[in-house]
């Protein structure tokens, strides 16, 4: 897969865990989908950076 799909995938992913901090979840939840949007933005800044 390359950068740019990589990018793109991370980008859905994100958008579906923002949508998930939306709606009602426990606190336990919203700790685990914070850690996992941490974990994408930083692979996607390190897509960023290999493609400049």
């Amino acid at each position: 897969m390359n950068d740019l799909k990589k990018y793109r995938q991370l980008k859905e992913e994100e958008t579906q865990i923002e949508k998930k901090i939306a709606g009602e979840i426990t606190p336990k939840e919203l700790e685990k989908l914070y850690y996992k949007l941490e974990s994408i933005n930083k692979r996607k800044t390190e897509i960023q950076n290999s493609l400049q």
